[in-house]
């Protein structure tokens, strides 16, 4: 079985990057990796929590050990790391129990992202995405695939856009909400943390209540979450 000390004893000299998660963000977080060149493929390993992943690969990359092993690289120079885990309450966990890790961005080159836009650590952006002047991806946030997020949004910390959003410009999304596939929110639209988002939902108001779920064209309030 792979570990994390027999992984690094391996690797090739130059940069390093631990993905932690194998689930499906791990997936596309690996293949954008890939796709990208910017790592040789054994300059690449998984962390995940489940034993039952330990010493398979995914997309030809190893899963060696467990996410508190991170520890155990966090100080050595020329390593970083990116959290592909979809639960937002989950990155945020790891995030803040590992914050002398080097995390980094992943970026499809598939990607359009101008050049006067700002993305934080730790986010992944995915294949198809547009991404306009003076927009503001934070940090840990997840921007699947083929999403829109126009000029001057924000994006706040360790939120997810599924993939086909569209946003307008001047949108406010707070952190650790979550938009789920195709849905649009319209200009100038201000949303509170914790608020999940329904798939196809049209956001027309700004949603102050956190912890909330809304759903429909336009978008109405299901539910109160448990905080």
């Amino acid at each position: 079985m792979n570990t994390i000390e027999s992984w690094y004893d391996q690797t090739l000299p130059g940069e390093k990057i631990i993905v932690i998660g194998s689930g499906s963000l791990g997936k596309l977080t690996v293949d954008c990796i890939l796709g990208n060149r910017d790592f040789s493929p054994n300059n690449i390993a998984i962390l995940d929590d489940d034993l039952n992943t330990h010493g398979k690969k995914l997309l030809g990359v190893p899963v060696v050990g467990t996410v508190d092993q991170a520890q155990i690289l966090s100080n050595i120079k020329g390593i970083s790391f990116v959290i592909a885990i979809a639960n937002n309450k989950i990155r945020k966990k790891i995030a803040n129990d590992y914050p002398d890790l080097n995390f980094r961005s992943i970026i499809s080159n598939k990607a359009t992202i101008s050049q006067f836009s700002n993305i934080g650590k730790g986010s992944i952006v995915l294949p198809g995405v547009v991404v306009d002047p003076d927009a503001c991806i934070k940090e840990h946030v997840i921007v699947n695939k083929a999403s829109t997020i126009a000029h001057d949004v924000i994006l706040q910390d360790f939120s997810q856009v599924s993939p086909g959003v569209n946003f307008g410009g001047f949108v406010v999304l707070g952190e650790c909400s979550f938009i789920g596939l195709g849905a649009s929110v319209l200009p100038s639209i201000k949303i509170a943390k914790n608020v999940v988002i329904g798939a196809g939902a049209v956001v027309t108001k700004d949603i102050d209540i956190s912890s909330t779920v809304f759903i429909g064209n336009p978008a109405k309030l299901l539910k109160k979450n448990e905080t």
